[in-house]
Parts: structure tokens; sequence; C-alpha cells
């Protein structure tokens, strides 16, 4: 219970905050072995507490970012070059990267992939240019070191 006088009651009733308003008001007085304890008061819903410690909420790496993120981060943090990235976002051509990636590729599955890496509207984590494309920039990198790289680095990008 929250306590307060009897004479506020009407304003404060107007303008507390809505996740307050299941809380009822009195202006009752306080027995002396139930006073207004901090844990009645409902905690905002984007907020986590344990004990008195605030904890960070645990936030997925999104599956996919848009390929404006894409492209800007890959260029931000030097995978391709800032030309390389405008040609890409302009459709004109492919990174360097991307493009030996799929000459690596069998020769049955190089057109669909061209086309592909030039129309893609997002880039997913688990697809197999990107995995690979991350591979040939990290090639002393486990599969499970990429899968971790592509997580953080789409968690950055998610962000552009």
């Amino acid at each position: 219970m929250q306590y307060i006088d009897h004479d506020t009651i009407e304003v404060y009733a107007a303008t507390r905050p809505a996740h307050w308003r299941d809380i009822p008001v009195t202006s009752e007085q306080p027995s002396p072995d139930h006073a207004p304890l901090l844990e009645d008061i409902p905690e905002p819903p984007y907020r986590q507490h344990v004990g008195w410690e605030y904890v960070e909420p645990v936030v997925e790496p999104p599956q996919s970012i848009t390929m404006r993120q894409l492209i800007v981060g890959l260029a931000m943090e030097g995978w391709i070059t800032w030309p390389e990235a405008e040609a890409w976002a302009d459709r004109s051509a492919l990174p360097a990267a991307v493009t030996d990636v799929i000459d690596a590729m069998p020769a049955e599955e190089r057109p669909a992939a061209r086309i592909t890496a030039r129309i893609m509207s997002a880039a997913e984590r688990d697809n197999a240019l990107l995995i690979g494309a991350a591979m040939a920039a990290q090639p002393e990198a486990t599969e499970a070191e990429i899968h971790s790289l592509l997580a953080e680095s789409f968690t950055r990008w998610s962000k552009l």
C-alpha cells in the first residue's frame, strides 16, 4: 500500500504512472506492523533486478539484418572497401571478397549466388555465402568461431 494524506489523493490518483494504477491509494495511516515497502511498487517492465544489482537483459543476436546494415558494417570494419560498398549498394559490382567466394563455388551454383548477392534485401546469419566470405577473411578460424564472429557482427551491425 502507498500512504498519502487525504488532500492530495485526487491529484495523485490522476497523475501517477500507468503501471502504478493497480496500487491502491488510501489516506489511512499504516499500522505499526506494516509500513509501505518498495516491494509493493511494481518494477517497470524494461528493468530487471537481482537483489540491488541491475542486470542487463540478455539480447539474442539477430538472425538477419538489412543489406544496408551488412554493407555499411562490412565497410566500417574493413572487410570490404568503401568504393566496393558503394558499388555493391548501387548493384553495379560485387566486392572482391564476395566474388572470390562465388568463384570457389561449383559452376552450377555461381549464377544463383551472384544474383542473390546483388539483389537480396536481407542478410541471414546462416547464409552459405556469408559464412564462406567470413571463412575466407578468417582462414584460421574454426566453424564455431565463424558463427560466433557473425553473431557478434550482426549484433553490432543491426544498430547501424
